[in-house]
């Protein structure tokens, strides 16, 4: 009897980083750099969606799932479904008016609730992602 051995914890993360860099990766090839920067700092002014270009729609989806891979793999916590969730929802929703900027604010009320109730935020930090589906109202 043959039977497989799970995923280290370290090859699963890297294997769900690459979705989001493979769409960081067509977004350079849909733009150039100087235009995807210019249309990464208009989805930050601007409420509206994908106003900056496919390929800056592309970077800007792309780093905020990876900076969400890296923080739930910085805490330390186990890969399960929550954490494909809420990979998959932050780059969904990256596409429609979450960008660099909205996200934080949120965050930091998931990080001052944990403080608050002196729990450790791994324990909210999925909570904390899907609230951030509702970032785009803090643009407006």
């Amino acid at each position: 009897m043959n039977i497989k051995k799970p995923r280290s914890r370290d090859r699963q993360f890297l294997f769900l980083a690459l979705v989001p860099a493979y769409f960081i990766l067509v977004g350079f090839f849909l733009q150039s750099p100087g235009e995807i920067l210019q249309g990464i700092f208009t989805i930050i002014r601007e409420p509206d969606f994908l106003i900056g270009g496919v390929g800056a729609a592309f970077v800007n989806a792309g780093i905020l799932t990876l900076v969400s891979i890296g923080i739930v793999y910085g805490l330390g916590m186990d890969f399960d479904g929550h954490t494909i969730t809420s990979a998959c929802l932050m780059f969904g929703f990256s596409l429609f008016g979450k960008n660099l900027l909205n996200i934080w604010a949120i965050m930091l009320g998931v990080f001052l609730y944990a403080r608050y109730h002196r729990t450790s935020v791994s324990r909210y930090i999925y909570i904390g992602y899907y609230g951030t589906s509702l970032s785009p109202i803090i643009t407006q």
